[in-house]
């Protein structure tokens, strides 16, 4: 597994990106590998424990089914591995996703059959080896935050050298509308843009992407401070999310101008305007 994540930082040929990227890939490497191959593997060996206890007291062909189910969305994670390396804002998604699959399909069914098949000490152990699952679930998730954190924060402006996505937060004022949330990211060929008002489990979004084709200039700009509440984004259910006076970016397009209320907006064009040349150039393409 550790052979299908690179030493050195993907997609990176500068050496003087690599020298100031290489230690933050290096911690990140680490965390990646436990929570997309180290967690994964050790919730499907718990997985065969409860189940070589379960077939301990009678063996029937079914009780491969967990650990088929256990092993499966490890398996898919480790073909898919290679790949999620240069998409370190999915790392979370997958170590959540593979575990939690992992829980559902080998986890739950395999101490079900230990618990009802065995004695009562394997009953127990059983039973702490699926919460221990639980536990490493949670251990694996953590593992690829931080993994993510390692890479990607603070941003820096040899980042663009890379073909990893680099988010940025969208200043948002602080209102009694609930929780606010918005993002602009710089992606390999384009800038993409997203932010919701949080009801419940959704509440009304917004978003879009302008490829890097469509970007005739980027300029920074100021938001003024005579206005607390600016219009930015149209939501889903047609309120109006605002901004708050202060740095900003201004994308401009053949359709007109798109503004993005970053606080660190000088970091944010020179990343973008980085990756555009490279693109340009046909690195990024």
């Amino acid at each position: 597994m550790a052979a299908r994540v690179p030493s050195l930082v993907p997609g990176v040929f500068d050496g003087q990106v690599l020298r100031v990227l290489q230690p933050r890939w290096a911690k990140a490497r680490g965390y990646l590998l436990l929570a997309l191959a180290g967690c994964p593997s050790l919730i499907a060996l718990s997985s065969a424990l409860m189940v070589t206890m379960a077939g301990a007291h009678e063996f029937a062909w079914w009780l491969v089914l967990p650990l088929l189910g256990s092993a499966l969305p490890a398996v898919v994670l480790a073909v898919r591995l290679s790949a999620l390396t240069r998409e370190p804002h999915l790392w979370l998604k997958a170590a959540f996703l593979t575990m939690a699959c992992q829980q559902l399909l080998g986890g739950i069914p395999a101490v079900g059959m230990a618990v009802s098949a065995g004695s009562a000490g394997a009953s127990t152990v059983a039973t702490v080896a699926f919460l221990a699952q639980w536990g490493l679930l949670v251990l694996g998730c953590v593992f690829a935050y931080l993994a993510s954190r390692a890479l990607l924060l603070p941003v820096c402006p040899e980042l663009a050298a890379t073909p990893f996505t680099v988010a940025f937060r969208a200043r948002l004022p602080i209102t009694g509308d609930g929780l606010l949330s918005g993002s602009a990211r710089v992606v390999r060929d384009r800038v993409e843009w997203s932010t919701r008002r949080h009801r419940g489990r959704g509440g009304p979004t917004a978003a879009g992407q302008l490829t890097f084709d469509r970007i005739r200039a980027v300029r920074i700009a100021e938001l003024p401070p005579a206005t607390p509440r600016i219009p930015w984004l149209r939501l889903s259910d047609g309120s109006t999310m605002y901004t708050s006076p202060g740095p900003a970016v201004i994308l401009a397009t053949d359709l007109g101008e798109w503004m993005f209320p970053i606080t660190d907006a000088g970091l944010f064009a020179d990343l973008l305007n980085r990756r555009i040349a490279a693109w340009r150039g046909g690195v990024g393409r």
